[in-house]
């Protein structure tokens, strides 16, 4: 039972990286479907009765909270259809924290840390072989993302992908550093190297800050810090001499601007990659095998070690010169001086643009602090009022954006959520019946995501969230717990899975319309491309999307009257999306309405000032 648990949650988390991360909107409410069936199913069938701690309730009234509050933002946010989004979003993570606890009382922890582990580690391996064998993979796949040179595949976002491989870290530690068997400890160690590999070719140094941060609350948290240390050391060693190594295979660093020498200097990378994580497997069995017992009663001796190793970093941070990096931080971004884009970004200090976005979500807080500008609406505020020009849709900070779009009330029920994974982490790592390393990896996993949703956009990056948000529903829950639920209990608890499934159901169905439609187009046929997308707007009345794709379709056929009509509702449901008055300027000009024409343009002009279109147009 225990291993068939394994490979669900591996092949879970695989899956939810493999599918783009699951960020797209259909692939989100499928998975919000199937995550809230199986509760419905767990709890109507009375298995398990939903037994958390205090932490974990306190956390699922914060995400209850969350998801009411980004619903009823429909209502005064700029685009319904977003706020309806934003809704989905909160309910599945939400649902994945449920889930997470509901498999806590029968699936013990050590397996669930491992069913995470191996599912990262899978994607890791994938990401690094796509780069390292890229003839195996198509080249419009690779170049998915904006910038093809920045390893990204398959979740297509280069930081997403870097963060969702070093939340590995701690789980890998805990193995290397607790395995009862030399080989399982040898083996964990080595994802490391592979870890640091994925973070340089992706050049993302918030992979790499997450993986260290993730690593040293390991150790705080841990009552195995020696043998933690040990493995730690051995792995970071193993890290920096296969970052070094990747460094000499310059077509790879530049990639793919000699396919050719890449994929022959991949073979090669890939040899020396494979040597570097053996070297650290046999080192790290033989050292924890050996080495750890003796020194596990050298409580002085490791206290002097962890001062002397703060010394050292408290004196590297001041060589750095914090008040000029900070500065450097807040400079509007530049182009990226020569050709080796990673390792130029890698050692800038350029905050590539974060200032100004979190700056932009501080304003929209102060214009409306008590109920926020409504879940979704920071694209739209961040177009109209943004200091540079750049296409920003999130504020790539989950704790500004939630107080730009939720107001005091969002931030307050985010809160819950935060300290409710908190006290369960806290009361899991003070229990004397538990594994408290395992405990300890899966606080740290969850810390280093809430350090990482603080500069980046990974709460929107569903499969990255899965990962932190499993890791703390797991302490949340109460490992032992069989007890049936009561009837009316499990009436509630299916009723509530139910009316979570039915939104993001709707959602599905109508994107799934929506790309039969835009497919149908593709293929010039207008009858079944209108048909779709009519039954789009009946399945998502409050959405833009279906009204734009069949002004879209209407205009295709030059029926302009009718792409008028319909280009109309979609405005009326998002007036503050620059896009739709774009085309209605479009359409009028050639209806030939030359001033409304430009009154749509004017208006588009004036909610997206800086875009560079205008400068052209």
């Amino acid at each position: 039972m225990t291993f068939v648990a394994v490979l669900v949650v591996a092949g879970c988390t695989f899956w939810a990286a493999f599918d783009n991360g699951t960020y797209a909107e259909s692939s989100r409410a499928a998975a919000g479907v199937a995550v809230w069936w199986t509760i419905l199913l767990v709890v109507a069938t009375g298995v398990v009765r939903l037994d958390l701690t205090a932490g974990g309730w306190l956390a699922v009234a914060g995400f209850a909270g969350l998801a009411g509050v980004s619903l009823a933002s429909a209502w005064w946010a700029p685009s319904a259809e977003r706020a309806v989004g934003d809704f989905d979003r909160v309910a599945l993570l939400g649902g994945v924290f449920v889930l997470s606890a509901l498999a806590a009382q029968f699936v013990p922890r050590e397996r669930w840390a491992d069913g995470l582990l191996i599912g990262i580690a899978a994607v890791t391996v994938l990401a690094l072989t796509s780069r390292l064998f890229s003839a195996w993979f198509a080249q419009n796949t690779l170049l998915a993302s904006s910038s093809g040179r920045r390893l990204s595949y398959p979740l297509g976002y280069w930081n997403g992908l870097a963060i969702f491989s070093a939340l590995a870290v701690p789980l890998a530690l805990r193995v290397a550093a607790t395995g009862r068997q030399p080989l399982v400890r040898g083996l964990a160690a080595a994802v490391i190297p592979l870890v640091a590999t994925v973070a340089y070719f992706a050049s993302s140094r918030g992979g790499f800050a997450v993986a260290a941060a993730g690593a040293i609350a390991l150790f705080a948290f841990c009552d195995r810090r020696w043998d933690v240390a040990l493995a730690g050391v051995i792995a970071g060693a193993g890290a920096v001499v296969a970052v070094a190594a990747m460094h000499e295979w310059r077509a790879l660093v530049v990639f793919p601007v000699d396919r050719a020498a890449s994929i022959r200097e991949g073979h090669e990378a890939a040899a020396a990659l494979v040597a570097i994580c053996l070297v650290v497997a046999l080192a790290t069995a033989v050292v924890t095998s050996l080495v750890a017992p003796r020194l596990r009663e050298r409580r002085r001796l490791g206290i002097v070690l962890a001062a002397v190793a703060v010394v050292g970093g408290a004196i590297v941070l001041a060589a750095e010169h914090p008040v000029r990096q900070y500065e450097a931080f807040k400079r509007l971004p530049g182009g990226t001086a020569g050709g080796n884009l990673i390792e130029t970004h890698l050692l800038s200090s350029s905050g590539s643009g974060r200032w100004q976005f979190w700056a932009a979500a501080v304003d929209e807080f102060r214009a409306h602090p008590l109920k926020g500008g409504g879940a979704g609406s920071y694209e739209s505020w961040w177009a109209k009022h943004g200091s540079i020009s750049a296409f920003v849709r999130d504020a790539h900070s989950l704790y500004l954006q939630t107080a730009a779009e939720l107001g005091v009330l969002g931030l307050l029920c985010l809160f819950c959520v935060l300290a409710g994974g908190a006290w369960s982490a806290s009361r899991a790592l003070r229990s004397q019946e538990e594994d408290r390393t395992t405990a300890a990896a899966l606080a740290a996993t969850g810390l280093a995501f809430a350090l990482a949703a603080a500069f980046d956009w990974v709460w929107e990056l569903s499969a990255v969230a899965f990962v932190g948000l499993a890791a703390i529903g797991a302490l949340a829950g109460r490992p032992g717990v069989l007890a049936r639920a009561s009837v009316r209990l499990r009436l509630v608890g299916a009723l509530v899975a139910a009316v979570l499934i039915a939104p993001q159901l709707l959602v599905f169905l109508a994107d799934a319309r929506l790309q039969d439609s835009r497919h149908a187009a593709a293929a010039g046929d207008a009858a079944a491309a209108t048909s779709a997308a009519l039954d789009a707007r009946r399945l998502e009345p409050w959405g833009s999307s279906p009204p734009l794709q069949l002004a879209l379709v209407a205009e295709q056929e030059q029926r302009l009257a009718e792409a008028r009509g319909w280009i109309d509702q979609a405005i009326a449901r998002d007036r503050h999306d620059w896009r739709l008055w774009l085309i209605a300027a479009r359409l009028e000009t050639k209806a030939g309405d030359v001033a409304a024409a430009r009154r749509s343009l004017a208006r588009a002009r004036e909610l997206n000032p800086r875009s560079p279109f205008f400068r052209l147009a």
